[in-house]
């Protein structure tokens, strides 16, 4: 049997779990030997994401699967209990080591805490023997690093409470470190000018801490604002009707059409939508010609991660704004 992942809302495949083979759990189709029942979850990360470990699988003591995670040095010890990680003893840091294509210059790294009752953090910027860190414990904040296996002193040092249930994030942009709780970025610091390259991942110190989903991958870039109104607006060719408009670095297009005799009675306000999302400054409609004497209209407008942009606006100065456009 082969299984081939899908999902919607931007979402995309990080990992199976469940009854997959060992060694398989990032196979994209995965094939399976139905000889048996079978339970297999397809696990997705959320856009930007490129990598993920929600821990979906059988205990290790002390966790040392080599496949997708490494340590930075062997100074402590996690455990992955319960399919959550917990602390053991000592900084214990690893980073991903499994699929994915990371930014030296811009990632982030995020988890649940499932325990604050000891320290939990984040690494950015971790290979063997350096790290970023940025921790939560008994109501502190710490950002610290390693570089060559020796504690390079603390960026921070402040209160900062977090709790059970609350996701950590840090995020490494533009030579800025942020620490954020649920989202919410409670401080910054310069990235050290000596730590230049590595992978994400997490950090326990002690006992205590517990976390669960971890997620990374390279954080949006900042918005400059909706896309422009589109303009000109041509045809490239009359049979197929094939229209065509100036593109726009990253955006993707809506089109919407009606009739010219709707456009006389009703304005712009019903028009169809032709398509969602194009990923070209061109478009066929798929329409045979209209009868003589009659005729077709458009609108586009380009979206972006900043939003949507317009389709124009009519001659009084008010927006054009489709009852039916594109979702």
């Amino acid at each position: 049997m082969t299984l081939t992942p899908s999902a919607d809302g931007g979402y995309s495949f990080s990992s199976w779990s469940g009854d997959v083979p060992p060694g398989h759990a990032s196979d994209n189709p995965l094939v399976l030997t139905m000889d048996q029942d079978r339970v297999v979850t397809a696990n997705f990360v959320a856009p930007g994401s490129v990598a993920a470990d929600y821990f979906d699988r059988p205990d290790e003591i002390p966790f040392t699967l080599d496949i997708n995670w490494l340590q930075c040095f062997t100074y402590g010890e996690a455990n992955l209990t319960n399919q959550r990680v917990a602390g053991v003893w000592g900084d214990s840091l690893y980073y991903w080591f499994g699929a994915g294509t990371f930014d030296n210059a811009r990632q982030f790294s995020r988890i649940r805490v499932m325990s604050a009752a000891g320290q939990v953090g984040l690494v950015l910027l971790a290979e063997y023997q350096q790290a970023i860190v940025v921790a939560w414990n008994e109501g502190r904040l710490y950002i610290y690093s390693y570089k060559d296996g020796v504690h390079q002193g603390e960026l921070a040092n402040e209160p900062s409470a977090i709790f059970d249930g609350d996701v950590i994030e840090a995020v490494l942009d533009a030579g800025t470190i942020s620490a954020k709780i649920n989202g919410v970025v409670v401080k910054t610091v310069a990235k050290p000018a000596n730590i230049t390259s590595g992978r994400p991942g997490f950090e326990t110190f002690g006992s205590g801490g517990v976390l669960d989903d971890w997620e990374s991958g390279i954080p949006p870039l900042p918005c400059s604002g909706e896309p422009d109104e589109i303009s000109p607006l041509q045809f490239q060719s009359k049979t197929p009707t094939v229209l065509a408009w100036p593109a726009a670095i990253g955006d993707s297009y809506d089109v919407v059409s009606s009739t010219l005799a709707d456009l006389r009675a009703n304005g712009t306000a019903t028009t169809s939508c032709l398509s969602n999302d194009g990923a070209t400054a061109t478009f066929q409609d798929p329409r045979p010609n209209p009868a003589a004497g009659q005729g077709f209209y458009y609108l586009v407008r380009g979206q972006s991660a900043c939003g949507a942009g317009t389709y124009g606006y009519a001659s009084n100065g008010s927006e054009r704004i489709p009852l039916a456009a594109c979702p």
